[in-house]
């Protein structure tokens, strides 16, 4: 479990956009609530109790596009995961597992010896039919 969270830990810094979204994450949230709660005139309020203001909820106004922010970032760290094309992992050896991935379309690419399971198959999505020649990396589809 330790190396599977370093694993995410070390993708998730990896990605350009990581600082970029952290900053929008805490700007998006504290920006938003504290312009929020600024723009309350409380001044007409006689007491607490008659004035029908929700400081704490217009504060906490920020946390949804705060949120969305994480979920760009959540969506990002997993694209970049599935964009070198290396989307699953299955135990070593035919079993229900491998065959569904074989009957999407997926190959095994490799293995792999995993401290806590063992023998791992690395499997990938073939992006070209089988006996295809694969694209050459920079050429345009069509072309």
């Amino acid at each position: 479990m330790k190396r599977a969270v370093r694993a995410e830990w070390t993708k998730l810094r990896t990605l350009p956009s990581t600082a970029w979204l952290a900053a929008a994450i805490v700007v998006l949230t504290v920006g938003l609530g504290a312009a929020t709660t600024a723009s309350v005139d409380t001044s007409r309020c006689p007491t607490v109790s008659t004035c029908f203001e929700d400081t704490v909820e217009l504060a906490l106004g920020g946390v949804a596009l705060g949120q969305a922010a994480i979920v760009i970032l959540a969506v990002a760290a997993v694209t970049n995961e599935h964009g070198n094309g290396l989307v699953a992992t299955t135990l070593a050896g035919p079993n229900p597992s491998t065959g569904v991935l074989v009957s999407l379309g997926f190959e095994h690419v490799g293995e792999q010896k995993d401290p806590e399971v063992g023998l791992i198959w690395q499997w990938r999505w073939r992006t070209t039919p089988p006996g295809a020649a694969p694209r050459q990396p920079g050429s345009r589809p069509g072309r």
